[in-house]
C-alpha cells in the first residue's frame, strides 16, 4: 500500500531527465527545427534585412551629398553676392572719406620738384578737405593752390602746373574696381 502512494511521487534515485520513471513521449504539435539550422536561418535573415538595409542608407547618403552641394554652392553664391554688394556701398563711402588724404599723399610723391606753384581744382567740398591737408604738409603747403569747382561732379581732381598736369578721376577708377568686382564675383561663380 505503501508503494501506491509514493508511486505518484518523483524519484531522485532515476538518472536525470527521467524523474519520476515516466517515459518521455514526443512533443505534439510543430517539429522543432535543429538548433543549427535555425540559427542559419535566422543568420541569413537578418544579413538580408542588414543588406536592404545599407542599399537604403546607401541612397540617402548619396541623396545627402547632393543636398550638401547645393546648399554649399547657394551659401558660395550667397556670400559672393553679399560681397559684391558690400563693396558697392562700402568703396564709394570710403573713397570719399580718405580720398583727400590719398590725393595729398600722391601729390606729395608725383609732383616734380621744379613745379613751384601748382593749381588744383576739385569739387567744392573735395576743395574744403584737400586745402586743409595741403596747408598742412610740409612739402606742399606754399606750392598749392586748391580752387573749388563748382561744375566739377564727383571725385574728379585736376592738377596742373606750367610745365604738366595730372587728373586724379577717381569716380572712374571707384566704376571700374566694382566692374572689376562683379565680373571677378561671375567668374568665381563659374565651376571650371
Amino acid at each position: 500500500m505503501s508503494e501506491a502512494v509514493f508511486a505518484r511521487l518523483p524519484r531522485f534515485d532515476l538518472p536525470a531527465g527521467n524523474a519520476g520513471g515516466l517515459r518521455s513521449a514526443k512533443p505534439k504539435g510543430p517539429v522543432l527545427v535543429e538548433p543549427e539550422a535555425a540559427e542559419q536561418n535566422e543568420v541569413s535573415k537578418a544579413k538580408a534585412e542588414l543588406a536592404a538595409k545599407m542599399s537604403d542608407v546607401e541612397v540617402l547618403l548619396g541623396s545627402l551629398n547632393k543636398a550638401i552641394e547645393t546648399v554649399r554652392a547657394d551659401a558660395d553664391r550667397q556670400a559672393k553676392t553679399a560681397i559684391v554688394a558690400i563693396s558697392e556701398q562700402l568703396f564709394p563711402k570710403l573713397s570719399r572719406r580718405f580720398l583727400a588724404s590719398e590725393i595729398e599723399a600722391h601729390l606729395e610723391i608725383m609732383l616734380p620738384e621744379t613745379a613751384a606753384h601748382v593749381e588744383i581744382s576739385a569739387n567744392p567740398a573735395l576743395s574744403e578737405q584737400l586745402e586743409d591737408l595741403l596747408d598742412q604738409s610740409a612739402g606742399l603747403a606754399g606750392r598749392c593752390t586748391v580752387t573749388p569747382d563748382e561744375a566739377a561732379r564727383g571725385a574728379r581732381v585736376d592738377v596742373s602746373w606750367k610745365s604738366g598736369g595730372l587728373t586724379f578721376d577717381f569716380d572712374g577708377l571707384l566704376e571700374a574696381c566694382i566692374g572689376h568686382l562683379r565680373t571677378t564675383h561671375s567668374a568665381m561663380g563659374d565651376k571650371s
